[in-house]
């Protein structure tokens, strides 16, 4: 815990011998005779040496993720047409993948074959609002099944707990501190 304190207080000390002012901890009654002046400039200062600092990396990245390419004529972001490439690729790949862990029997296959479909067929024609209302709906669901799944063993935990604490308190059971 020291090393890291000391490590603290190091950083914070070179940050404001960068932005021309002296820390907190070093700065004694100067600070106590502002009325909070001080403080508000040393921390716009460091602010400031914050942003010059990642600015130039979050406005290339910016650019470099939303760099916009004509596609038929119409711009988008690469970001986007490589996304809908991906998924042009991989949704039939990963569809062979998944048959690669069924027996070897026709039904599985197209039991399979036949929901896959279904499902990409049904994708590709939903709006992106009515697969987030599907999906808060099965969350809401599942979240219930947990619910039920921790109200099954509370006795068996209660049992245990008790059981625990008394051995606790019997001292048979030690305490780590």
């Amino acid at each position: 815990m020291t090393g890291s304190c000391c490590a603290l207080r190091h950083h914070v000390h070179n940050v404001t011998q960068r932005v021309g002012h002296q820390p907190a901890d070093t700065a004694g009654p100067f600070l106590a005779q502002q009325d909070g002046g001080a403080e508000t400039e040393f921390l716009a200062r460091i602010e400031q040496v914050i942003n010059n600092t990642f600015d130039p990396i979050a406005n290339w990245l910016s650019t470099a993720v939303f760099y916009e390419i004509s596609v038929f004529g119409v711009t988008v972001p690469w970001i986007a047409a490589r996304l809908v490439l991906a998924g042009f690729v991989f949704t039939p790949d990963f569809g062979f993948i998944r048959f690669r862990g069924f027996k070897k029997s026709n039904f599985s296959e197209d039991v399979h074959r036949i929901v896959f479909c279904a499902f990409v067929v049904i994708g590709s024609v939903l709006t992106f609002g009515s697969v987030l209302d599907f999906v808060d709906a099965v969350l809401f669901l599942l979240a219930l099944f947990n619910i039920i799944g921790l109200y099954i063993p509370a006795p068996v935990v209660k049992r245990e707990l008790a059981e625990f604490r008394s051995g606790v308190r019997s001292r048979e059971i030690e305490t780590v501190q």
